[in-house]
């Protein structure tokens, strides 16, 4: 049969102005889940996130940002750039290192759901086996005001 666990996540996040920086860890308990025979460990993650607003003027801004993976055995990080216009569209890019390049595109719609797309590309070893993936991503904003404020709902992809 299955099981259940208990886990906990933990993050914080600090924002003076344009710039934004986030820790946070998932998996905290590393709980043991069980499958039938089968048991996985859910091992604990930590992540570091930033972004910053460059306002262009004419509505319109540019977001760099970094994230910072980490289980303690491996680490991995993505720089990121997103390109908005008039706080409704954005495209960007992506570089995961030694894994992928990603190109994103989106819009927020009557400013209450976002939807976009994301294409991967592989570039490591494993591109002779894979053709990358494609993401779609319908989003429910709650409480949006815009970008050049926090919201808690998104990923830093999205």
């Amino acid at each position: 049969g299955s099981s259940s666990a208990v886990n906990f996540n933990f993050g914080l996040v600090y924002r003076v102005r344009e710039l934004l920086v986030g820790l946070s860890a998932t998996q905290i308990t590393e709980s043991l889940f069980g499958f039938g025979q089968s048991r996985i460990s859910a091992s604990r993650h930590y992540y570091l996130y930033s972004r910053y607003q460059i306002d262009l003027g004419t509505s319109s801004s540019i977001q760099p940002s970094f994230l910072l993976k980490t289980d303690l055995a491996s680490t991995q990080f993505e720089l990121n750039l997103r390109y908005i216009l008039m706080n409704t569209y954005w495209a960007g890019v992506s570089y995961r290192h030694e894994d992928a390049v990603c190109f994103m595109m989106g819009v927020d719609v009557l400013k209450k759901y976002r939807i976009g797309c994301a294409y991967d590309m592989t570039i490591s070893d494993l591109a002779n086996y894979s053709q990358g993936s494609i993401e779609f991503v319908l989003a429910v904003l709650i409480n949006r005001v815009s970008y050049r404020q926090f919201s808690p709902v998104g990923s830093p992809d999205f």
